[in-house]
């Protein structure tokens, strides 16, 4: 997996950095370790995605019971979005005994949708860029098919409204 981080600031989240405090972000590992778990136990189709996961934090008495050494628990708290039914769930898992411990789906009406992926602001731009409408538009300014591709589209998300 080459997934790219940014270079200037990568605190826990360097490979190869354990957890040190119950609250500590997940790893890079613990990252990938949640998604293939995931994709194996659950037969994730390759349209899914996971638009949210992080750490699904301890109880606050396990926090407060933590001394430094002492080995935490860890778990992983997922959004995941099938992309090709629109189906969506939210998962837990144990990243220690390495088991999903909790899998529900979701009512969009009742929960709403998940946090909007990059990959749908990119499918807006090429959307808005392939529109007749938007060309036509365009061009009635003076503008050619060249000029259109260096028009800078910025989609912007405003929520959900049901």
């Amino acid at each position: 997996m080459n997934t790219p981080i940014h270079t200037a600031y990568k605190p826990e989240t360097t490979p190869g950095i354990k957890p040190t405090h119950p609250l500590d972000p997940l790893t890079l590992e613990e990252l990938a370790e949640a998604t293939l778990l995931l994709r194996k136990e659950k037969q994730l189709s390759p349209s899914c995605r996971f638009p949210y996961l992080q750490l699904d934090e301890p109880a606050k008495d396990e926090v407060l019971a933590f001394e430094a050494g002492n080995p935490i628990s860890r778990k992983a708290f997922a959004v995941v979005l099938d992309k090709s039914t629109g189906l969506i769930h939210e998962a837990k898992i144990d990243l220690i005994a390495e088991q999903i411990i909790e899998w529900k789906q979701l009512d969009p009406e009742v929960s709403g949708q998940p946090p909007i992926m990059i990959e749908e602001f990119f499918s807006c731009v090429d959307i808005v860029q392939a529109d007749e409408g938007f060309r036509a538009a365009v061009k009635r300014r003076g503008l050619t098919d060249k000029d259109i591709e260096n028009i800078q589209i910025d989609p912007w998300s405003f929520g959900y409204y049901g």
